[in-house]
């Protein structure tokens, strides 16, 4: 880890929740320079990759699978930013193989590998300032058991760049994973709730960590997405405002006030919303 220090990558925590049978994925809003100086607390962590296989056929392909995955990241955005775009144009255009099988998250997650370190590599100038992230594709594939997590890895040591995919047991194992700088952080606030026999509640301590501002490196506002055997989704945040009346609030959508953008043609963006 030595080769990562001055990183500053914020948070971004996964972890599953057995009465709603799902996988939540949380991370907070902001981008941090180099220094610790912020560049933006509006950054949107999380988005949904379109998975598509087609069957080849002599005058048309026939679309014969289609769902939408999620992508998060903590890190780099440029880079992460680049694989993101790559892995959603290459998964909307699989050509599936006579008799052949739809990929499964793995799979997946070992494109989106090859794609992150092909540009990791590519963008070797900013090595200098350990600009490194971490990606997670998470989603379930229809040969896959359960709700999958693929954690991707960079690293540089000795000047070489790598990208680990690791696949995380968050059902089988009912862990709690982070990622970003601030991840030490998360799991010692996690322990202390523990102690004084808190609740298991991420979404709170998150939420906490960006309200009272207790880090440079974790702020904006708290951006999630959850993955269950129908799919995933990307919910509203609602946060209560209080001292401006009672019905007053907020409403945030990947790390941004979803007003601000306003409608689209009849329509609003987004479909749940939770607290």
């Amino acid at each position: 880890m030595d080769d990562l220090e001055g990183a500053h990558m914020t948070l971004l925590a996964i972890w599953h929740r057995k009465d709603q049978g799902l996988i939540f994925a949380a991370a907070d809003s902001r981008l941090t320079n180099s220094d610790g100086s912020i560049l933006t607390n509006h950054a949107p962590k999380f988005t949904s990759c379109r998975v598509s296989c087609f069957a080849i056929g002599a005058k048309k392909h026939t679309r014969v699978f289609d769902t939408n995955i999620a992508i998060g990241y903590a890190g780099s955005s440029s880079v992460a930013f680049a694989t993101i775009a790559t892995l959603q144009a290459y998964t909307s255009v699989l050509a599936l193989k006579e008799h052949g099988q739809i990929p499964r998250i793995a799979d997946i997650g070992e494109l989106a590998r090859r794609i992150l370190e092909s540009n990791f590599k590519d963008f070797g100038a900013i090595w200098d300032i350990k600009s490194v992230c971490d990606m997670v594709v998470l989603g379930k594939m229809p040969h896959d058991r359960n709700v999958q997590v693929a954690h991707l890895q960079c690293t540089v040591k000795d000047g070489v760049a790598a990208v680990k995919l690791n696949m995380l047991s968050i059902i089988d194992q009912d862990i709690c994973a982070a990622f970003g700088s601030g991840s030490s952080y998360f799991f010692e606030q996690l322990e202390i709730d523990k102690v004084g026999g808190g609740r298991f509640e991420p979404i709170n301590l998150i939420n906490r960590i960006i309200r009272n501002d207790e880090r440079k490196d974790i702020g904006g506002d708290l951006q999630l997405v959850t993955a269950g055997k129908n799919g995933v989704e990307f919910p509203f945040i609602v946060k209560d405002r209080a001292k401006f009346g009672k019905n007053a609030m907020d409403v945030s959508f990947l790390g941004r006030r979803s007003d601000v953008l306003g409608l689209v043609g009849d329509c609003t963006i987004g479909l749940v919303a939770r607290r």
